[in-house]
């Protein structure tokens, strides 16, 4: 079974580094530059199946070292800050590399440990879920990195049917097609059930529905992301509120 592990990253430094390698995805010729010649086919495919080069590191802490051992591809990562889970990403490879975490994150400052010991991610999932959404299945306070205990992924699985936390209830949000316009606008024809990112994008116009095939439709500017790959998919919500949403959006 894959494990879930959970970062809780209220350090500023911390974000700070997150901001370099999840939230915005690492510079390909900076990441190639930094491992050896004989490595350059893995990293291509961790690119490919990345979307692109995303990682985070753990510093030569016994008990993190341990952890990162024990890390298989596959396993999840949830990080969060500020009571609330903001990534949801998979570990794709892992590599101990102090140069090109040097590379990636500087020297560390003081009192703090160079990420040496690197993973690759696939492109995160950004989340707005409040720790309390998941208290059903993952601990509200935990360190600054470490694995979801076996009960807790039993649970999980029994409760979900899978260990994708994306697809828990509370990760869902019920999004309106056309904008609240008073009660005639609240009714099931006129409501999707979104992921809460996808929510974000349809009501930002980056997503839409072609009601002739009533397939979804990705903005240009996403077809290069991890998004894309919901172009096309189908829906079988109201095609009136659909076709006035896209109007809105201008796709």
């Amino acid at each position: 079974m894959a494990r879930i592990y959970v970062a809780a990253l209220d350090d500023a430094r911390d974000r700070g580094d997150l901001d370099r390698s999840v939230a915005n995805a690492i510079d390909r010729q900076l990441m190639i530059r930094s491992f050896s010649d004989a490595t350059y086919p893995e990293l291509i495919d961790i690119e490919r199946r990345g979307h692109g080069f995303f990682a985070w590191g753990l510093p030569a802490d016994p008990v993190q070292v341990g952890h990162w051992f024990r890390m298989q591809a596959g396993d999840w990562l949830l990080v969060g800050w500020r009571d609330c889970w903001r990534y949801c990403t998979r570990v794709l490879a892992r590599y101990g590399n102090p140069r090109a975490a040097r590379e990636i994150w500087g020297d560390p400052a003081p009192g703090h440990s160079l990420r040496e010991h690197l993973f690759f991610l696939s492109e995160p999932v950004p989340l707005r879920l409040p720790y309390a959404g998941l208290a059903d299945s993952l601990p509200e306070s935990f360190g600054s990195f470490e694995p979801v205990d076996p009960e807790r992924l039993a649970h999980i699985a029994t409760a979900h049917g899978t260990l994708d936390l994306r697809a828990s209830p509370a990760a869902q949000q019920v999004a309106l097609v056309t904008p609240w316009r008073g009660p005639l606008t609240h009714n099931p024809s006129n409501t999707l059930l979104l992921r809460t990112d996808i929510h974000t994008l349809f009501d930002l116009g980056r997503r839409a529905v072609d009601t002739r095939s009533v397939t979804v439709v990705v903005a240009d500017e996403l077809m290069q992301t991890s998004c894309r790959i919901l172009g096309g998919r189908p829906l079988r919500p109201s095609t009136e509120a659909l076709d006035m949403h896209r109007r809105l959006a201008g796709l």
